[in-house]
């Protein structure tokens, strides 16, 4: 397949502060095997050389974008989300791009080819999302060994249940097709990650496919705004509820998301999955052991056993919901 012939691929990367890793990442993606793409970069108000750093990139290829505007300092959601409304219509793919890791050669051709198997099997107008996994190294790209084997999920089929309760799907490893985007439309200022929501959507109303090939190098850092890899031990879990409860943070994010989700695409929704969304919300509400036991049932949980409990305490011990 020459060039010309394939898809162009369109690249959202939100960057902020970013000096120390971005060219790192820019020149990853020079890098890749599939060269049909495009790259469009907003900057959140960097104070660093961010910006310096992107704009001579810019100059030496035409495929690199700057988006330029006055919103200023939106937050990496709606940096995101900005960049995703600016060109959700013009493209048949969209791939998200974090600012501080390192796509490895083969990312896009590889996910690109599994996309495309999925469309061949069902239909092209079908939404797709694919994620992938990746490799947690530390921040000179150096493997972290106790993380070698790490998948990033431990489900086999991820669905909307699983979804309202966690997301296991990183946006710096998906893409997703025109015919998911079009049902998006938009990213919520609501939504607790711009990945998240696309997530959840694409559980919904479409269908999600996990590439079990890791394809991007994450790097491990100070200034990481995903959640650091050595964070999830049901100890440091249930530290977060009782010490810092950065925990109850959580859950209201995502009752508060699951509220603007109802709002925008219940209609649309099959019955089982506006019955699993309204106990979900009802649980916030309630809070009685027959609504626990329905979400239990519906397969409202976390990808391991400490973490769904800890999640549904949580929940019971949030105070101020109301619906």
């Amino acid at each position: 397949m020459t060039n010309n012939e394939k898809e162009t691929i369109c690249i959202l990367l939100a960057s902020y502060n970013g000096e120390k890793f971005i060219g790192d990442q820019i020149e990853s993606l020079l890098a890749q095997t599939y060269t049909n793409w495009r790259l469009f970069i907003r900057d959140d108000g960097s104070i660093d050389q961010t910006v310096s750093i992107i704009k001579k990139y810019a100059q030496k290829d035409k495929r690199i974008s700057i988006i330029e505007d006055d919103k200023k300092n939106l937050g990496s959601c709606q940096n995101f989300a900005t960049l995703y409304q600016l060109t959700r219509d013009r493209f048949s793919y969209i791939m998200f791009c974090d600012q501080d890791d390192y796509w490895l050669p083969f990312k896009i051709e590889e996910t690109l080819l599994h996309m495309q198997h999925l469309e061949q099997q069902q239909k092209k107008t079908f939404p797709f999302l694919v994620y992938t996994n990746f490799q947690y190294t530390d921040q000179h790209l150096k493997e972290i060994k106790s993380k070698k084997n790490f998948e990033t999920t431990k489900v086999s089929n991820l669905g909307f249940a699983h979804l309202l309760a966690q997301n296991p799907a990183y946006g710096c490893t998906m893409m997703m097709n025109k015919s998911l985007a079009d049902i998006i439309n938009q990213i919520p200022a609501k939504a607790e990650n711009h990945d998240y929501w696309v997530a959840l959507v694409a559980s919904a109303l479409g269908k999600i496919s996990y590439l079990n090939r890791q394809t991007i190098l994450y790097r491990q850092h100070s200034n990481n705004i995903s959640t650091n890899y050595d964070s999830n031990s049901f100890v440091k879990r249930l530290k977060r509820i009782v010490v810092q409860r950065k925990n109850f943070e959580d859950v209201r994010a995502k009752i508060a998301m699951a509220l603007v989700f109802r709002d925008s695409f219940y209609g649309s929704l099959k019955e089982s999955h506006k019955k699993i969304l309204n106990q979900y919300i009802s649980l916030f509400k309630r809070k009685t052991f027959f609504m626990l036991f329905n979400n239990i049932q519906n397969g409202v949980r976390r990808q391991t056993l400490p973490q769904t409990i800890l999640f549904y305490i949580s929940i019971f011990m949030l105070k101020g919901f109301k619906n």
